[in-house]
């Protein structure tokens, strides 16, 4: 079972509840992945993009906040 989140984690009020629940809808031996990160990271520029700059990493590229979609392609 993959959970990809975005950010969302840190929501739940009790996190024991939530894997008690997870650990119900997997397959007896089952392995969970857990994928959660917070969306900042989608504003500042990765090496090999064109405003990535070695000596000066913290640069926010993009907005917070977007009227369109954002969509990863690349996997994890």
């Amino acid at each position: 079972m993959l959970i990809f989140t975005i950010g969302a984690i840190t929501w739940f009020k009790d996190i024991n509840e939530l894997f008690k629940i997870v650990s119900k809808c997997l397959k007896r031996d089952g392995i969970l992945i857990l994928h959660d990160y917070y969306p900042l990271t989608n504003m500042l520029p990765f090496p090999g993009e064109a405003k990535y700059n070695e000596n000066l990493t913290i640069i926010f590229e993009s907005r917070y906040f977007s009227d369109e979609p954002w969509i990863e392609n690349n996997g994890m």
